[in-house]
């Protein structure tokens, strides 16, 4: 199951890789065009959704902010991103790499160097262990086994015993 999650998520994103690379418009944001001779702006990281998930990783993240450019990278603590794709300008999509437990800065870094942080932004959640399954079922004792119980096994004792004369008179027969 774990595995077709995974799966999934990459296939999603690749989609919108897709999308990005065959958009006639590539993403760009509000005052990073060179040609009209406006300086570079740093993109805003706003939020992430959704934003917490296992030190596991392969969480499908979208980020939100504003500046965002086709290119830029992530981070998440101290881990980069493998799987980004810019949507466009205000929206990233993306799979959480692994990391360690508790609150992680998110930035959002532009091809330019240019780059915005999300303080604490992403949260990292360890993974609650699953105890081994315990083949020690104790013992049972005749004293521990109450009225239900004694009456239950005494109906499939009475069954056993009508299913085996059964047996042997229609061997008879």
């Amino acid at each position: 199951m774990k595995m077709k999650r995974k799966l999934m998520s990459c296939l999603i994103l690749l989609a919108c890789v897709i999308l990005q690379a065959a958009s006639v418009m590539p993403a760009t944001a509000s005052g990073t065009t060179v040609d009209s001779g406006t300086l570079p702006v740093a993109p805003t990281v706003t939020s992430i959704s959704p934003s917490s998930g296992p030190t596991t990783g392969g969480t499908y993240v979208t980020i939100t902010g504003t500046g965002f450019v086709s290119g830029a990278t992530v981070t998440i603590g101290v881990n980069t991103v493998m799987f980004v794709a810019v949507v466009n300008a205000t929206s990233i999509a993306a799979i959480t790499p692994a990391g360690t437990a508790g609150a992680q800065n998110l930035t959002v870094t532009n091809p330019d160097g240019l780059s915005g942080t999300l303080s604490r932004g992403f949260t990292y959640v360890a993974a609650i262990p699953t105890p081994a399954p315990s083949m020690n079922w104790g013992s049972i004792s005749w004293g521990t086994i109450g009225g239900p119980a004694i009456i239950g096994i005494i109906i499939m004792v009475v069954i056993v015993i009508a299913v085996v004369v059964w047996a042997v008179l229609m061997r008879r027969v």
